[in-house]
């Protein structure tokens, strides 16, 4: 008797073990490895973007890497609970990142300069582009610059 209450134990422990690894670990890395993505995509464009470089190929990858962040974040049941756990950024930071990264999609788009033009916008793109992207790095506590960061 005791023997089969060993095995349906040993059974319960690797369903419940197998439960959290591929419902709950496994879509955190996920969403760590995009915003390392993020990071990487940030960092590899930067010259572009903060010369605000109209590219569609660019503004593809960063819209690419916003869909990416809010998809994955989907997938983590209960993650209102489970961010602070495994230090990651809060829903509204996650939302508040993709929107930034958005922003910078639609400045990237040939042809948004003009356009800003044709409606007498006062928009320093550039700027918008670098502070958007400094934000981005705030929210998700990534790298995307290559200047030493301060202590403040």
């Amino acid at each position: 008797m005791s023997f089969i209450l060993t095995i349906f134990s040993a059974i319960i422990i690797f369903i419940l073990s197998q439960f959290v690894l591929k419902l709950i670990l496994e879509p955190i890395f996920e969403l760590k490895k995009i915003m390392g993505l993020i990071s990487y995509t940030l960092l590899l464009f930067r010259s572009k973007l903060t010369n605000a470089v109209a590219d569609n190929e660019v503004s593809k990858e960063v819209k690419t890497c916003s869909s990416k962040l809010l998809a994955i974040y989907s997938t983590i049941p209960l993650y209102r609970y489970l961010y602070k756990i495994f230090y990651l950024p809060s829903y509204t930071e996650l939302l508040e990142a993709a929107r930034n990264l958005n922003l910078i999609h639609s400045y990237m788009l040939e042809g948004y300069k003009e356009h800003i033009k044709s409606c007498n916008l006062k928009i320093h793109l550039p700027i918008e582009i670098s502070n958007a992207i400094d934000k981005i790095g705030e929210l998700l506590n990534v790298t995307t610059s290559y200047q030493e960061e301060t202590n403040t």
